[in-house]
């Protein structure tokens, strides 16, 4: 008989290792939107949405990085709870995720169409009841 190991191991993908350092870090003094690969993986992502997207970084808590997810969420000064935004970046997969809220109605983009989003963007998305 011959046993077949069947495991997939993910490793990061060496574009997100540097993306690390922004852990704990607030977004506005970084210029982690701008760094590649998410750069242009975002803009091809939301298309029209991409400046929306970059808008709304006005207010933000600092980035996380967490179980090789990387996770921010922001608003407009003077708009938060209406109109938001968020990135999420699974950085084993290598897999960009992103949500932008517009008057409180939320669109939420994953790269692939892969529809397992992570947990805190599912939880930034609940808070708008949509």
């Amino acid at each position: 008989m011959i046993t077949i190991n069947d495991a997939v191991e993910l490793v990061k993908v060496t574009s997100w290792k540097h993306f690390e350092q922004y852990d704990g870090k607030y977004i506005t003094e970084t210029d982690i939107l701008q760094r590649e690969p998410l750069k242009s993986r975002l803009k091809t992502l939301l298309g029209n949405d991409n400046n929306t997207l970059r808008e709304r970084f006005d207010v933000a808590p600092p980035i996380e990085v967490e179980n090789d997810v990387l996770y921010n969420q922001g608003c407009r000064k003077h708009y938060c709870g209406a109109d938001e935004a968020a990135i999420a970046i699974d950085m084993k997969s290598d897999i960009v995720y992103a949500g932008v809220a517009a008057n409180g109605i939320v669109k939420l983009y994953s790269e692939q169409r892969d529809p397992r989003f992570p947990e805190k963007l599912l939880k930034w998305k609940e808070k708008f009841g949509n």
